[in-house]
């Protein structure tokens, strides 16, 4: 098992304290909180521990576009050598708009829509992740329809346990995704000479957060098992797609060992000339990014302390939802050696008890006006941000060595407001804030 530290922007935040924390503040002053903030730097060093640890297997990486889908996020991923996973048409559409090869793109996800198979096609991307027999049927009348060959690869469910958050558990039999081994040869035989569609190989994704090992080589026996049978059958199986889902450790614990993986699925593929695929996301690029937020109030309700900030499960979900533990450091100035910390909730400003950052936690002594730092907040943060109780999504900066720049904007009430239909004449907002504008400090900050 790998010892030694995974670099992450918490590592330098412990390593190079000062400069680090400094620089992140002088960030907040000028965009302003909630901020989110990537590091180019550690998105390489992320990627090529990733491309050492599996190069024993030779394997494709494709990473996950639902983990993170900034533009810019995704033209740097692309150049550190990384195809793509997509699980929408908007995420494709993300691809095309960033000028991306489609190549190297896979299209998964269980509800493909008529015009998200169509636009895919035409973009001719690399393969179709198959979910189920009626998705299959729509794939292939579709392309006869459009004149063009679709390349499938079929999702398999090996009812595998990956010991993880029910929410976030996608290979056992219960769940939506993919289809059993008996259907999935029975769709290979159904489409085999198909003249619109050539399915290829086989996928699975056993879930997300996984931190062990043995789930993975679980599965990969079971579907070795199944490609075995189909090459017996005469089909020809030339790729085997294991996913992702490699967890990190959100509380400093050390991350999933894609050198171990390596090490324990090396011997099972010896001899198969199977093309491997994984689809990594969380892993790259969760420890690249930083949320920043600046407390509003320190609140006291019985024996309960608050600390509200201006960021929330808007902005961040993953607590309320999955229960996420990320952790939370202040960037204000260390307190006195011998302050006492606090015990409280970090929570944001939407009206649901369910608004929450993180709950009974130690923290430093927090004032308003101190600028907080949720550390690991690099995936399934500003993808799932949202508008609820009309609050305006976040900036995005990415730091890249001594420069830093602004990679999308934080929103105002024009854009909030904009897709809206059917106003009154001469309706107006008065004052529009700027799109960059520093927060307001609350009284005594």
């Amino acid at each position: 098992m790998e010892t030694d530290r995974h670099v992450s922007c918490a590592t330098i935040l412990a390593d190079s304290r000062r400069h680090y924390r400094a620089r992140l503040t002088a960030l907040t002053a000028e965009f302003g909180t909630p901020l989110y903030v990537y590091d180019a730097a550690v998105i390489r060093a992320r990627a090529a521990r990733l491309q050492k640890g599996l190069a024993p297997l030779k394997a494709k990486l494709h990473f996950s576009v639902k983990a993170n889908s900034n533009l810019s996020i995704l033209r740097l991923i692309r150049q550190l050598g990384f195809g793509f996973d997509v699980v929408s048409g908007g995420e494709l559409a993300r691809l095309q708009a960033a000028n991306l090869p489609l190549a190297d793109v896979s299209f998964a996800g269980v509800g493909k829509t008529g015009p998200e198979i169509r636009r895919a096609l035409a973009a001719n991307i690399g393969c179709f992740t198959v979910e189920s027999a009626g998705e299959m049927a729509r794939i292939a009348d579709t392309a006869a329809e459009m004149g063009r060959i679709a390349r499938a690869a079929l999702r398999l469910n090996p009812n595998v346990d990956p010991h993880t958050h029910k929410f976030i558990t996608t290979g056992r039999a219960e769940t939506k995704f993919g289809m059993d081994f008996s259907t999935a040869a029975a769709l290979w035989r159904q489409f085999d000479g198909h003249p619109a569609v050539r399915i290829a190989g086989v996928h699975l994704h056993i879930g997300s957060q996984v931190r062990q090992v043995a789930p993975y080589i679980e599965a990969a026996q079971k579907t070795l098992g199944f490609i075995t049978a189909r090459r017996a059958e005469g089909f020809t199986v030339s790729t085997l797609d294991l996913g992702g889902g490699f967890g990190i450790g959100y509380q400093g614990e050390a991350d999933f060992s894609p050198n171990d993986l390596a090490a324990a699925l090396s011997p099972l593929l010896q001899n198969t000339g199977l093309q491997l695929v994984f689809e990594p996301g969380r892993w790259l690029i969760a420890p690249a990014g930083i949320l920043l937020m600046t407390a509003q109030y320190i609140k006291q309700a019985g024996r309960k302390t608050f600390v509200v900030v201006d960021a929330g499960m808007q902005t961040m979900i993953r607590p309320a939802l999955y229960g996420g533990r990320h952790r939370i450091i202040s960037l204000a100035a260390a307190p006195p050696a011998d302050t006492p910390s606090i015990t409280g909730d970090v929570v944001g400003p939407v009206c649901e008890s369910s608004d929450f950052l993180a709950q009974n936690r130690e923290l430093p002594p927090v004032s308003a006006g101190d600028v907080l730092a949720l550390l690991d907040a690099g995936a399934y943060g500003m993808v799932m941000a949202s508008n609820y109780n009309s609050q305006l999504r976040p900036a995005e900066v990415l730091l890249d060595g001594n420069r830093h720049r602004l990679i999308r904007r934080r929103e105002t009430m024009t854009d909030l407001l904009a897709t809206e239909q059917d106003l009154s004449d001469g309706v107006s907002f008065l004052g529009e804030e700027p799109a960059t504008s520093a927060p307001d400090r609350p009284p005594g900050g």
